[in-house]
C-alpha cells in the first residue's frame, strides 16, 4: 500500500466521507445552522444534504429559507465541505410542498382514472370520460363496447344491457388536498408544464442563489420518488395515473382515441397484453409531449425514483413505468440509464456519496 493511498484511508478527503440527511425543521436560524455544520465538520463528516422535514415553521423556498440555504452553503464551502440540496418539502418531489398546485389549480394537481361498474342504470354520469357496456367473467373481458361519446346523458337513457352485460364507467378523478402536501394536492408530474413550474419554483430559484457553487461547493441536488402514482394520490375507487393531455398525445402517436380501448387495462382477457403493449409503447417512448427536456445546470442530480407504486398490473407498467418518472426527472438532468421493472424501485445516481469513514481511525483500524 503506498503512502498516499495509506493517508488517504487514514484521513480520507471529504468526497469520500459521509453525508447526511440534515433535518431542517422549526423556525430556521442561520446562526443555529452554521453551529450545526462546524459540529458536523468537526465529528468526521465530509457534507449534507439539507432536507425540509416535518415541524418546518420557515416558509418553505420562502425568502428566509432560501437566505438559510445561501449562508449555509458559504459556510460549507469555508469548512471544504458538501452541501446537498433537496429538491422537495418532505417528498416525494414534484409539488414543491404545495406550490406547483397552487400555481396552476386543477391542471397541475395530481389526477387517475377510475372504472366502475354498474349492474344497472344510475344517473350519476356527469363527470364520465367514457361509458361501456361489457361481459365480464372472472375478472376477464369476453366483450366490450363503448356505448356514448356524450356521457352526460346518463346511463338511462342508453340502451338497455343485453344479458349478462355490466356497465364500465371511466372517470377522472382529481388529488384532494392534504395536509402532507401543505393542505394542497400531489403534482400532476405526468403534465409538461406542472413539471416546468417544479423547476421553476425550485431548480430555478437554487440556481438564482447558489448556482454559481453548482458542481463544486453544492455538488448536486437529490429528488426523491418523483412519480404518478403516490398513495396520497390515489382513489378509493379502482385506479390508474392519468393526464388531461393523455388522449390528444395518444391520438397523435396512435392515430385512434385511448378511451375506446383504456377497460383493458383494467382487466384481462383475450388480447388485453397486446392492448397494454399498443398503449404502452408510445407513453414509454420519451416524446417530448411526456417530457420538458433537460435541466442543464451543472450539478449533478441523485436519488430515488419511485416506480413500483405507479405499476399495479404489466399491462399498465409498460404504459407508464418510463413515461411517469422520466416526465419530471428528465426534465431536470440527463441521467444514466436505469432499470424499470414493476416489482422494484429503480434509483439513479450519478455522483454519490461515499460510506462514512471516522476521521480518527489508526492503523490498527
Amino acid at each position: 500500500m503506498s503512502d498516499q493511498l495509506r493517508n488517504e484511508f487514514l484521513m480520507p478527503p471529504a468526497v469520500y466521507r459521509g453525508a447526511p440527511f440534515w433535518s431542517w425543521n422549526d423556525q430556521l436560524d442561520s446562526e443555529e445552522l452554521a453551529r450545526q455544520v462546524r459540529d458536523m465538520q468537526a465529528h468526521g463528516m465530509g457534507g449534507f444534504f439539507m432536507h425540509s422535514r416535518e415541524g418546518l415553521e420557515t416558509a418553505y423556498m420562502g425568502p428566509e429559507w432560501l437566505e438559510c440555504i445561501r449562508e449555509t452553503v458559504k459556510v460549507a464551502k469555508a469548512e471544504g465541505m458538501g452541501a446537498w440540496l433537496y429538491d422537495e418539502d418532505r417528498w416525494p418531489s414534484g409539488a414543491a410542498g404545495g406550490l406547483v398546485p397552487a400555481r396552476g389549480g386543477d391542471a397541475f394537481r395530481a389526477k387517475v382514472v377510475t372504472l366502475e361498474e354498474y349492474a344497472g342504470p344510475t344517473q350519476d354520469t356527469t363527470d364520465a370520460l367514457a361509458i361501456f357496456a361489457a361481459t365480464l367473467q372472472a375478472g376477464r373481458i369476453v366483450s366490450l363496447r363503448r356505448i356514448s361519446n356524450q356521457p352526460a346523458e346518463g346511463l338511462a337513457n342508453h340502451q338497455t344491457l343485453s344479458s349478462g352485460e355490466t356497465w364500465l364507467v371511466l372517470r377522472r378523478e382529481i388529488s384532494g388536498a392534504s395536509e402532507w402536501f401543505n393542505d394542497d394536492a400531489y403534482a400532476d408530474n405526468l403534465n409538461p408544464d406542472a413539471v416546468a413550474a417544479f423547476i421553476d419554483i425550485t431548480y430555478e430559484a437554487y440556481r438564482r442563489q447558489v448556482g454559481q457553487e453548482f458542481g463544486g461547493t453544492v455538488p448536486g441536488i437529490f429528488t426523491d420518488e418523483p412519480n404518478a402514482f403516490a398513495v396520497k394520490v390515489r382513489s378509493g375507487r379502482r385506479a390508474l395515473p392519468w393526464t388531461d393531455g393523455l388522449p390528444e398525445y395518444f391520438y397523435q402517436r396512435r392515430g385512434y382515441d385511448l378511451l375506446n380501448v383504456l377497460p383493458w387495462l383494467f382487466y384481462e382477457g383475450e388480447g388485453a397484453a397486446r392492448r397494454g403493449t399498443t398503449i404502452g409503447a408510445p407513453l414509454a417512448s420519451g416524446s417530448p409531449k411526456l417530457t420538458h427536456g433537460n435541466w442543464v445546470s451543472g450539478a449533478n442530480v441523485t436519488g430515488w425514483l419511485l416506480l413500483a407504486t405507479i405499476c399495479t398490473s404489466k399491462k399498465w407498467a409498460t404504459a407508464f413505468c418510463a413515461a411517469a418518472p422520466s416526465c419530471l426527472t428528465t426534465a431536470i438532468n440527463k441521467c444514466p440509464a436505469l432499470t424499470c421493472s414493476p416489482s422494484k424501485t429503480a434509483s439513479f445516481s450519478p455522483s454519490s456519496s461515499a460510506r462514512a469513514l471516522p476521521a480518527n481511525l489508526d492503523a490498527n483500524g
